[in-house]
């Protein structure tokens, strides 16, 4: 009888590459294929299981044909249960690493009202920095490369490379400008298979911020961290402000004022809190009060240091550093 052999699908021809496999001895048994390219005829049993680096085969021979049939799992083999991740919990990014984070995003929406983004660096020393890569923004979206152009933040300065030694990407911060902090469709296409911390800080119109937090490991995700989970020295208590609170208590809210406005009829009196100090700059207007009578509060800008012993009334030349922005 004669027997005719074809190519049942036609592939490019590539470099030759001896096969290298290794027998399993499973009944019947399973062939791992290390390098080359296996064929049926490679296969000396009747019967066997091939594992390749595209999936599992099956090798039958009859009195019809032989030939390998990719087969979705081996039934031979156990199972692997990708549900659990050990990883260093103690990991954690340095509070004033984060913070100058946080005041970079909260310049860059003061002056383009956007979003920004940069990426996260450790090393096996916990040494930490962070790069800023040249980026296109906009309210709603941020875009780079690590190709283009990046300064990278260390010991307090930004350098254009990171100093010689094993540093290693270890996941992302961007903010959200105005919107809150959440991780998007575009975040997940952006932060899947990037190992590490990944950190949304949202709301930079409001006096307070509000953060999302997750780990990514491949393409699993540990989502809904708490912000102290991954940064050390945070106390969720004070989540959210720009400065400590002994330094945010030696600023009092003011009592409520009472203003009058056009006849002396007690219907057109309103009483209304005034805005808190270190707020952006806002205009009060209520159905009664007229905006144009009611000048916008002056923000403060905060020195980067401000004695905590400083006496409550203390005058302005006191304090250095502090500046009054606003229109009288």
């Amino acid at each position: 009888m004669e027997k005719e052999e074809v190519k049942i699908v036609t592939k490019e021809e590539k470099p030759k590459v001896q096969l290298q496999m290794t027998k399993i001895e499973t009944k019947p048994p399973t062939y791992i294929i290390l390098a080359g390219e296996v064929t049926h005829r490679d296969i000396p049993e009747a019967y066997a299981y091939v594992i390749a680096k595209d999936g599992n085969y099956i090798k039958r021979k009859n009195f019809l044909y032989s030939a390998l049939f990719k087969i979705e799992k081996n039934p031979l083999l156990g199972d692997a249960d990708s549900s659990m991740v050990t990883f260093d919990s103690t990991i954690k990014i340095p509070l004033e690493i984060f913070k100058g984070i946080e005041r970079l995003f909260s310049e860059i929406y003061k002056k383009h009202q956007s979003e920004a983004a940069v990426i996260l660096w450790r090393n096996s020393n916990n040494d930490w920095s962070f790069q800023v890569p040249e980026q296109t923004i906009s309210a709603a979206s941020v875009s780079y490369t690590s190709a283009k152009k990046s300064l990278y933040y260390f010991n307090g300065e930004f350098v254009e490379s990171l100093p010689a030694g094993d540093w290693k990407q270890l996941g992302s911060i961007h903010s959200h400008a105005a919107m809150g902090a959440f991780h998007s469709g575009v975040d997940d296409k952006d932060e899947y298979n990037f190992d590490g911390i990944h950190i949304t800080i949202g709301s930079f119109n409001a006096n307070q911020r509000t953060y999302s937090c997750r780990y990514m490991f491949g393409d699993a995700v540990l989502p809904n961290r708490k912000m102290s989970d991954v940064i050390a020295g945070w106390v969720e208590e004070t989540s959210g402000e720009l400065y400590p609170s002994e330094v945010l208590a030696l600023f009092q809210k003011p009592a409520t004022y009472t203003y009058k406005t056009g006849s002396y009829d007690s219907s057109n009196v309103k009483s209304f809190p005034v805005a808190q100090l270190g707020s952006q700059t806002t205009t009060i207007s209520t159905t009664k009060v007229s905006t144009n009578t009611i000048s916008e509060q002056k923000a403060l800008t905060l020195p980067e240091k401000v004695n905590p012993e400083l006496p409550i009334g203390a005058g302005v030349d006191d304090i250095d550093g502090v500046v009054m922005h606003g229109e009288d």
